[in-house]
């Protein structure tokens, strides 16, 4: 179990708060003053720490700083034996996050990130699942922009679907995801690291399936089954004549944390049995003139094709703003441009009857400020204090028979807080909107 809560001395540790994003919730925490929230910075560079602190507005010794490496296995548990949740901010994971994951285990603390990596989260899931259930540790590698608004997004379809059609026959049997980011004047903006990330992600595919291979032979998760109709797999690039854009399967992480959800959510609550669920496919808008289409092809064409070969990468990772036309820099964006970008989420739900016919559909829609460093901390410190609520409130801790979070275990955003009753009243505060649209 945990520690007990009045052996800490904070509630939240920002672990690689001089990083970009680290700097984000920082500035975030600082800026909110939650009433009774307590938090700490950690890194390895005291001297980085308080020059962030200071940059955000922190008064001199008013937030603790610890100092703490990576490569320094024991530095990181006694860092982390001082705070109830770890927020990793250190990426890219896949090289730097396991060792933060460890030493939480070790340290016997509630571990969160905000990783955007499926080799990293399904590695982490493969290897650590088994012993932080043991050890009654929720450890939840995915907690920003790349799996909260597509996975909870998906639990909200669930949910209103369900209220919508109570005892009607009809089931859900597919949801769609169509992700737009909107820009201002003065463009869209990433960091390096993302970039990195994205990189190593997109050129280690053969370790991701060899990994997935390897978590169905240790837990043998149930089969996950759909009703209705197949749902059509749309081509590498089409027209949607609903959105007005061209659409192009999503990248990124979403599809794989929805599943991952499914699978944990069997496993938790139908072991011997195959469960039903929506099937699921992400896409992303990509304009709609045959300019921009045939950029945005070209571009993705040209690092796919890189990102598969170790001197290809080099060279992503040499040049990339040149390999993302200028939208990815050692910068990262502009305050300015953080304050123009937003983003939109529109989930497409078709449901059936037995047998596969007579189709029923709904929309939702979730939306928020700019996704990558706006709504991420935003995100991360929502689900944090949610945590914390129902680890300090229980009296026993997240999966005590007073709290409706799961005992522990490496999950996915749905997984652990789908349960919570207030969560989406939580992730509003928090500026991510869920509205049903029709």
């Amino acid at each position: 179990m945990p520690p007990a809560s009045s052996n800490k001395q904070v509630d939240l540790l920002v672990y690689g708060a001089t990083g970009f994003t680290g700097k984000e919730v920082v500035r975030y925490l600082h800026s909110k003053q939650f009433p009774g929230l307590t938090w700490a910075a950690a890194g390895r560079n005291e001297s980085k720490l308080h020059g962030v602190l200071r940059e955000v507005g922190v008064e001199a010794d008013s937030v603790p700083v610890l100092i703490a490496d990576t490569s320094d296995h024991d530095s990181l548990v006694s860092a982390f034996c001082q705070a109830k949740v770890v927020l990793n901010c250190t990426g890219p994971y896949r090289f730097l996050g396991e060792s933060v994951v460890k030493a939480c285990l070790d340290a016997s603390v509630h571990y969160m990130d905000i990783s955007g990596e499926p080799q990293f989260m399904e590695n982490m899931f493969l290897k650590y699942h088994k012993e932080a259930q043991e050890n009654n540790n929720p450890g939840d590698p995915r907690l920003a922009f790349d799996s909260v608004p597509a996975d909870m997004g998906v639990r909200f379809c669930m949910q209103q679907f369900q209220n919508a059609h109570p005892d009607d026959g009809y089931s859900l049997s597919s949801i769609e995801s169509f992700l737009k980011v909107i820009t201002g004047p003065s463009g869209l903006g990433g960091h390096y690291t993302t970039f990195e990330c994205a990189v190593h992600g997109i050129g280690d595919v053969d370790s991701l399936r060899r990994i997935r291979n390897e978590v169905q032979e240790k837990y043998n998760p149930p089969k996950i089954t759909h009703n209705g109709p197949r749902l059509a797999k749309r081509p590498a690039l089409s027209w949607d004549e609903e959105a007005g854009q061209y659409v192009i399967p999503f990248m990124g992480a979403d599809a794989s944390v929805i599943r991952s959800s499914f699978r944990a959510l069997s496993m938790r609550d139908a072991p011997a049995e195959s469960r039903v669920w929506p099937q699921i496919a992400c896409y992303a808008e990509v304009g709609n003139s045959w300019g921009g289409m045939l950029a945005t092809g070209l571009v993705g064409g040209v690092f796919s094709t890189l990102a598969a070969s170790s001197y290809g990468r080099s060279l992503l990772l040499a040049y990339p703003g040149f390999f993302s036309n200028g939208i990815f820099s050692h910068e990262g964006p502009t305050q300015q441009q953080l304050r123009e970008t937003s983003f939109e989420f529109d989930f497409r739900l078709t449901g059936h009857r037995e047998g596969g016919e007579d189709a029923t559909s709904m929309r939702v829609k979730v939306s928020g400020p700019e996704p990558g460093y706006v709504a991420t901390p935003m995100i991360f410190i929502a689900l944090a204090r949610c945590l914390l609520k129902e680890y300090d409130c229980s009296g026993q801790g997240a999966g005590s028979q007073k709290s409706p979070l799961p005992r522990g275990g490496v999950l996915t955003p749905q997984a652990v807080f789908a349960a919570s009753p207030n969560i989406f009243e939580l992730l509003n505060d928090a500026e991510l909107m869920f509205e049903v649209m029709e």
